[in-house]
């Protein structure tokens, strides 16, 4: 099973506070990984009795420039893969 979950954590506005859970099926297995350059003082993903979350603070907006690549390739990776 796949859950296709991505967490995006650039936004073309700033944002205070944002979080992001996700429960886990008991009868599967998951695995997850995170992207280096997290927000300054985000704590990585973390499982708490089945339920995997994440808090960020203070995430800077995604500036669009001329002659940049493509946005999925230039914005800050989803916060988590699943």
């Amino acid at each position: 099973m796949w859950y296709d979950s991505k967490w995006l954590l650039s936004n073309e506005l700033f944002t205070r506070y944002a979080k992001f859970s996700l429960k886990a099926n008991p009868d599967f297995a998951l695995r997850w990984s995170w992207p280096l350059g997290l927000p300054t003082g985000t704590q990585p993903p973390k499982d708490e009795n089945g339920k995997i979350g994440m808090e960020a603070h203070n995430i800077p907006a995604f500036l669009v420039e001329d002659y940049m690549p493509p946005e999925t390739n230039a914005e800050v990776p989803s916060g988590l893969h699943l």
